[in-house]
């Protein structure tokens, strides 16, 4: 019998304009976690263990995923693969005309738990405006990736990737689920089981590992500061 699991997160709580603004070092459209988003991609590493995580991370090339990804490739010595996919969908055309991704070497100097053998063509973004359906299309091949594992896969990615995921996962059950859901928290966690190519949803946009008062939703700040 093979049985596997995919976990869905979306990346921690980005640090704010003018911590960016204060920092001129670091890239304003590639934002860094805030200390709250560190913490919160802790906490979500450390419910990975305990539900006994042990597989392979699939993360959106965007420093905020991948440092989401790092809290729990360090904690549960896991490799991060990073993966086009799952980049922020673009909302605005040309919004970035200007940017500048990291390449895969610069990801695996900056994030030392990336594997090896990891790959990413370059440039791994684009400028023209995407549809729900154009992020769901584009997901597709990473998920049916997943499926073929036979072991337990993370994908750490942006809100629009994170539910696209999930919508094309969902289409693979028996089960049905109404649209809109509620907006995706930072380091929710979402988790499939895969029994003998069977799909099913276990939990969905799970926030039981975070604290109330640290939930985000990126545009939304904590009640604590």
């Amino acid at each position: 019998m093979s049985i596997s699991r995919i976990f869905i997160a979306r990346h921690g709580q980005i640090a704010s304009g003018e911590f960016l603004n204060n920092n001129p070092n670091l890239p304003k459209n590639d934002p860094v976690l805030s200390d709250l988003g560190i913490k919160q991609a802790e906490l979500l590493a450390e419910e990975l263990k305990r539900l006994n995580f042990n597989g392979e991370i699939f993360s959106s090339p965007f420093r905020r995923t991948l440092m989401t990804a790092q809290a729990a490739a360090k904690l549960l010595n896991c490799p991060i693969y990073p993966c086009a996919s799952l980049r922020e969908v673009v909302k605005v055309q040309d919004s970035l005309k200007n940017f500048r991704g990291l390449t895969v070497e610069e990801i695996q100097n900056l994030f030392p738990e990336t594997a090896k053998d990891a790959t990413l063509v370059y440039p791994w973004w684009q400028n023209d405006v995407e549809t729900s359906e154009d992020v769901a299309e584009r997901v597709k091949p990473t998920i049916e990736k997943a499926l073929e594992a036979g072991k337990d896969i993370l994908l750490v990615g942006h809100g629009a990737s994170v539910f696209a995921s999930f919508r094309v996962l969902m289409k693979k059950t028996e089960f049905h689920f109404e649209d809109p859901l509620p907006q995706w928290y930072n380091c929710a966690l979402t988790q499939f089981k895969v029994e003998n190519n069977t799909v099913t949803p276990i939990t969905v946009n799970s926030v039981s590992h975070l604290p109330a008062t640290m939930l985000t939703q990126n545009y939304k700040y904590a009640l604590v500061k």
